[in-house]
């Protein structure tokens, strides 16, 4: 499981809140029956044996934010892990949760859990459908707070009461380019075009958007784009295991002002969960990666190595937990 918080544009009166740049959280797997260990762990570390049964070397032993057994359930890991990242973004943080590790290790399970027979059912047990239950809580107890606040200080009866908006994007990225999960069947694999916004950063040009009013509608604007995936299989391998998908919930919160004065105010944040490709081709010969894959794969490892590297050493300045 990974998750990343980075911070964007944040009200003044955050300014003084330091974060953790990147916090890697790890689930441990079982192997197959029989199988001799090769990875032992503890609660904050990780240790990987070259040869299983054997003992690892200190190059390939890691201190991580926290390990999840085998026995770890999704709403365990929800719990200790997603949860306060959740208020973090009804805070008014930008919040990015990313799952990291090989193919079949379970990174879309984690995610999105068993889902319904339906297409945009909206059951489910994973991350995502627990983040979006616990979401429309939190905004229930911030309604309620704000308006007995409101209630205590409120200039006149008439005065506007705390409101939020949210609404969806879901996309999907191969070969550097960017597809629509929520465009028309016939035009959904048609590639947008990327741009970069002076004030809002890099942004899609036409890409769609799906208004969630319950947590229900929510979860199906979530399940309808997970379905629009490709999974289709090429010469080196499934689409989707070779893609990334990124399901973003975006959030607006409405304060009316509580006195003469005092302005209206309106809190901006998204949270973004981010099935990444799979991992083992960065165990792989790079020369063959390039003949197989050519320079598109690379590039992209080395941005998300970039990002990474720069979140962890940079300054304080940002907020970005992880998990992974």
């Amino acid at each position: 499981m990974a998750t990343s918080v980075v911070l964007g544009t944040r009200p003044d009166w955050t300014r003084s809140t330091l974060g953790i740049p990147i916090d890697t959280i790890v689930r441990v797997h079982p192997g197959p029956p029989g199988a001799k260990p090769d990875l032992a762990y503890s609660r904050n570390r990780v240790s990987v044996s070259r040869v299983p049964g054997a003992t690892a070397r200190p190059e390939d032993e890691y201190d991580v934010g926290f390990v999840y057994g085998p026995e770890a359930t999704h709403q365990d890991i929800a719990a200790r892990s997603l949860l306060p990242l959740l208020r973090k973004f009804v805070d008014g943080y930008n919040v990015a949760v990313m799952a990291f590790g090989s193919t079949g290790s379970g990174k879309t399970h984690l995610l999105e859990g068993s889902q319904g027979k339906e297409r945009n059912s909206p059951e489910g047990n994973g991350l995502v459908h627990i983040a979006v239950d616990e979401l429309f809580k939190l905004m229930t107890e911030k309604a309620v707070y704000v308006g007995t606040m409101l209630a205590e200080k409120r200039r006149s009866p008439s005065a506007r009461a705390f409101d939020f908006f949210l609404e969806t994007s879901f996309v999907e990225l191969y070969r550097e380019e960017v597809y629509d999960l929520y465009g028309k069947q016939q035009a959904s694999r048609t590639p947008l075009q990327v741009y970069e916004d002076v004030t809002e950063g890099y942004q899609v040009s036409g890409l769609s958007h799906r208004v969630a009013k319950t947590a229900a509608e929510l979860r199906t604007a979530f399940n309808s784009g997970r379905c629009m995936r490709d999974n289709t299989r090429e010469d080196v391998g499934s689409v989707h295991d070779r893609a990334a998908a990124i399901f973003t919930i975006h959030l607006a919160q409405y304060s009316p002002a509580s006195g003469p004065g005092e302005e209206d105010r309106i809190l901006v944040s998204k949270i973004q969960f981010v099935d990444l490709p799979g991992s083992e081709r960065l165990a792989e010969d790079p020369e063959i990666l390039r003949l197989r894959e050519g320079p598109i794969l690379n590039r992209a490892l080395h941005a998300l190595g970039a990002t990474l590297r720069a979140l962890a050493e940079g300054p304080g300045g940002g907020l970005a937990p992880a998990a992974a």
